[in-house]
């Protein structure tokens, strides 16, 4: 309901009795990708943000969260993650060179739909366009077979 699949979707400032999630902190900004894995891999990327906090975290359709990550985790400044199921991820591991690790983060998502909840932090209320801004910077879509 809240848009597309394979989509970066800001989500819009909490309300009383409108929240997303509970315990919705008024100082993040919120963004979800849904993903359906029968159009293929998800490829989420983004660009480290340096000093400020962004978390993602992978969750079945049903909310259930199976992988959670932080900016800490980006790799030469740079996060960049595919979601799969156990077929396609056998597939790209098949096209691998066999002497080199894979440049991105693989995870394997338990349910075929499912999506990636995304939140910045803006440490000060006038931050808060650069929280939002950060998260409209991740690229989310549909991996090439």
């Amino acid at each position: 309901a809240l848009g597309p699949r394979a989509t970066v979707i800001p989500v819009a400032p909490a309300r009383p009795g409108r929240e997303l999630a509970v315990f919705n902190d008024p100082a993040t900004a919120i963004a979800v990708c849904r993903y359906d894995l029968a159009d293929g891999p998800l490829r989420l990327s983004a660009q480290a943000p340096g000093d400020d906090f962004v978390s993602l975290s992978f969750r079945t359709r049903d909310n259930v969260v199976f992988y959670a990550m932080t900016d800490r985790a980006a790799l030469r400044g740079a996060i960049d993650v595919v979601v799969s199921t156990q077929d396609q991820l056998d597939a790209a591991e098949a096209q691998d060179a066999e002497d080199s690790a894979p440049a991105e983060t693989r995870l394997v998502s338990p349910t075929r739909e499912g999506y990636v909840y995304m939140r910045s932090l803006a440490a000060t209320p006038g931050q808060a366009e650069e929280a939002a801004a950060r998260l409209r910077a991740v690229v989310c879509g549909v991996e090439a077979p």
